[in-house]
């Protein structure tokens, strides 16, 4: 999408929801290979800085609202999700600043951080990035138990997307939106 696609019309709101949640056969720190936390920032975190990035001139011209789908998971570090939680992290404190500069300007930023959604991000996490699981070492067989319950969890209370949306739309709406919703 170019300006010249836009026109004067610049855009209103620009939504920013991607990511996955990267799981290797190993979800623990000492685990994860670098590969997995390289490729979940670069769509998690790097995605959503080029992709607000590129649409922020659009935006600003027009005072517009940015909102960024993030997650809980950039408020606390939850073990086996370090390289979520990372991207999440990431993501939060790159808005946070990006807030600072651009509400001088009259654009506003908001982060969504909910917790569980109901989407099939939680069937890929039981296969990972990487295909099909395989056993944790035996250190930490017991403690990983954590994330089955984790995805279990979000299948069986996460929210629907419909709730998310609404939320979206209830903020760009807003005359004056949230930092955090």
């Amino acid at each position: 999408l170019h300006a010249a696609a836009v026109g004067a019309r610049g855009v209103q709101a620009l939504v920013y929801n991607a990511g996955i949640f990267g799981t290797p056969d190993d979800a623990s720190v000492e685990g994860t290979p670098t590969s997995v936390y390289r490729k979940v920032m670069e769509v998690n975190f790097f995605g959503c800085v080029e992709t607000v990035r590129a649409f922020l001139p659009l935006v600003r011209s027009v005072k517009g609202k940015i909102i960024i789908n993030a997650s809980i998971c950039g408020q606390i570090g939850l073990m086996y999700m370090s390289n979520y939680t990372a991207s999440k992290f990431a993501v939060r404190g790159w808005a946070d600043c990006l807030r600072r500069e651009v509400a001088p300007l009259g654009t506003s930023v908001t982060v969504l951080e909910c917790a569980y959604v109901n989407t099939p991000i939680y069937e890929k996490a039981r296969t990972g990035i990487h295909g099909a699981k395989a056993p944790p070492p035996e250190i930490y067989r017991d403690q990983t138990k954590f994330l089955a319950n984790f995805i279990r969890e979000g299948e069986e209370i996460g929210i629907a997307p419909a709730a998310v949306a609404a939320a979206v739309v209830e903020t760009a709406q807003a005359a004056s939106p949230p930092a955090r919703v």
